[in-house]
């Protein structure tokens, strides 16, 4: 069994952190989660591999897909917020950066969540987590709904990777099962635009807890590791959500006479 960091991801805010919010309590008098509230320049999408400390410089930018106009009563993001926010701050072999972004802030973020980024100890690979609604309301969880396939199909779309990375080949479109949950998963090769060096790019999603829980992993071509750094972080992630899920039970979709999610 790999070591584990004790309490959640922003219960253990590290020294810096910490430091931070002591400096900014001593002059509003509270203390606040760090995010990132500075909106990207116009036109300049979100990062998708944003670059933390230890991720290669010529980390690729995906552009995000825009999430449906919100309904005359627009679903709220706490789930998605606790969820992320529960997350440990250690998974596998992968630390995290310590920021929350929230694109829900942002101008046009409307659906599209938060996410936090983690760097691999041995530096060549890192990933990221999102969880998101897109403006939808009582998701079936899995990947079978219409909803689902309707965000694979914009997630997986040559527009989505246009401005992200160049030359892209050997593309997989895979199912795969980490602790009896279920997602799709999105493999390639290629380069990020500025970068010469090679990477195998994977992005896993599936509707979890009633929401869209999407992974994005990279790692260079040339780290003999990197498949096995993948994998040991899905395992590691699923498997401390599954630990948690009966705290977000209440969160859930209400059931319909099956027994099952109700929704798109």
């Amino acid at each position: 069994m790999r070591a584990r960091g004790p309490g959640s991801l922003f219960s253990r805010c590290g020294i810096l952190t910490a430091i931070s919010a002591l400096l900014l309590a001593s002059v509003s008098g509270c203390l606040s989660i760090q995010t990132e509230k500075t909106p990207p320049a116009p036109g300049e999408p979100p990062v998708e591999t944003r670059a933390p400390v230890e991720t290669p410089a010529e980390a690729p930018v995906e552009t995000p897909v825009e999430a449906s106009a919100p309904a005359e009563t627009p679903k709220d993001s706490q789930r998605e917020l606790e969820l992320i926010e529960s997350l440990d701050n250690r998974i596998a072999n992968f630390h995290a950066d310590g920021r929350l972004i929230n694109y829900e802030e942002k101008p046009g973020g409307y659906g599209l969540g938060y996410c936090v980024g983690w760097t691999a100890a041995s530096g060549g690979a890192w990933a990221t987590v999102y969880f998101f609604h897109a403006g939808m309301a009582g998701l079936r969880d899995g990947v079978e709904s219409e909803g689902f396939k309707k965000m694979w199909g914009e997630n997986t779309s040559e527009r989505t990777f246009a401005n992200a990375y160049r030359s892209r080949r050997n593309m997989e479109d895979t199912a795969a099962q980490f602790h009896g949950v279920p997602f799709r998963r999105y493999g390639f090769t290629g380069f990020s635009p500025n970068g010469n060096r090679e990477l195998r790019s994977n992005m896993f999603m599936t509707v979890y807890q009633g929401t869209f829980l999407k992974v994005r992993i990279d790692y260079f071509l040339e780290h003999a590791g990197g498949a096995d750094e993948v994998e040991n972080f899905m395992d590691d992630l699923v498997r401390d959500l599954e630990m948690k899920r009966e705290r977000y039970k209440s969160l859930s979709p209400p059931p319909d006479k099956d027994g099952k999610n109700t929704g798109p």
